[in-house]
């Protein structure tokens, strides 16, 4: 039974193979004789967006550091010191407050024997209330060491900007691509790959206050003394690709 069915199965398949095209069934065109497939050229360009706004975030750093023999007793009174900053900075509305470093390390004589313990410490406090947190700043600096003091761009102001000059820096590229094919005797063009990248300048640099911590006493340091002059920062946006002209 097995070889029959083997059989009448065989000779379906050559019925089959016999049957006429049926409507369903495609033929593809064959390439005409000599005829090549060129690959459409291609054309690399970069288009960048750019605009330069004033930074709108203050960024202060104000330290705490204490020396002597008792380890434990001049960490508390670091942290305790801290703390009390951070209550009084998050008790102001619109500034954010957080605990930064806490360092130990260990001191030495000129002969190179330990001789005690220095414990430092900072707090990290942002804004986008400048004068607010230039105040708190004064204050805060009767008893904290000011480190440094900078200005940025705030995450929600940045990311508005990129996604305006993304569009803008897009027409120009689509405005390049054009002007390229137009040029090259093509009548459009068609884009292979673009790589976004978005960059900023200026701002965001801290300004270190060794000169206050030298000229000022700590019962001088007012909020008068702190750089509330945010200065700007240039935002761009640029695309980098190629096109295929045809």
């Amino acid at each position: 039974m097995n070889t029959i069915l083997a059989i009448a199965f065989a000779s379906v398949l050559a019925g089959a193979a016999c049957l006429p095209a049926t409507a369903s069934q495609t033929t593809l065109p064959l390439p005409a004789a000599g005829a090549t497939t060129e690959p459409l050229p291609s054309v690399s360009l970069t288009a960048q967006a750019q605009v330069k706004v004033p930074t709108d975030e203050m960024v202060v750093v104000l330290r705490m550091q204490k020396e002597g023999t008792n380890l434990g007793a001049l960490n508390e009174a670091v942290l305790v010191e801290l703390q009390e900053a951070l209550s009084r900075a998050k008790a102001i509305s619109g500034v954010h407050a957080q605990m930064g470093s806490v360092q130990t390390r260990q001191t030495y004589t000129s002969q190179g024997q330990a001789s005690g313990w220095n414990v430092q410490g900072s707090i990290l406090l942002d804004s986008k209330k400048l004068k607010e947190l230039g105040d708190l700043t004064g204050k805060l600096s009767t008893k904290l060491q000011l480190g440094s003091v900078s200005f940025r761009l705030s995450a929600e102001r940045k990311r508005e900007l990129e996604q305006t000059l993304l569009k803008d820096a897009a027409l120009a590229f689509r405005g390049k691509a054009q002007a390229a094919a137009s040029a090259l005797g093509y009548a459009e063009f068609v884009i292979k790959d673009v790589n976004i990248s978005q960059a900023s300048t200026g701002g965001d640099m801290p300004m270190p206050m060794p000169m206050y911590a030298k000229a000022l006493s700590a019962s001088t340091l007012t909020a008068a003394a702190v750089p509330q002059d945010a200065g700007e920062t240039e935002v761009s946006v640029t695309l980098n690709g190629s096109v295929s002209l045809r």
